[in-house]
């Protein structure tokens, strides 16, 4: 598994902006604060983590995103950078 999920999109200004997820600094919990924070549920937890409160890696789902970058602000690892 590579240690960053990058996902590109347009912003409703026009902007293209890239998230990113650098698995180095996520810790994979399945109740992730970021996820809880976004208000269309954008992201979503694939596969199952060596433990059992934990996932393989968090990806967003690129049909409901609307680039509030809520999950940005809100993650306590800091895991997640706009590019």
């Amino acid at each position: 598994m590579t240690s960053t999920y990058f996902w590109s999109y347009t912003t409703l200004r026009g902007y293209e902006e890239v998230l990113e997820i650098d698995y180095n600094k996520c810790d994979r919990l399945r109740g992730c604060s970021a996820a809880k924070a976004c208000p269309v549920e954008a992201m979503i937890p694939v596969g199952k983590g060596f433990l059992p409160w934990k996932v393989e890696r968090w990806e967003f789902d690129e049909q409901k995103c609307i680039g509030c970058n809520k999950c940005v602000k809100v993650c306590p690892q800091q895991a997640i950078i706009v590019k």
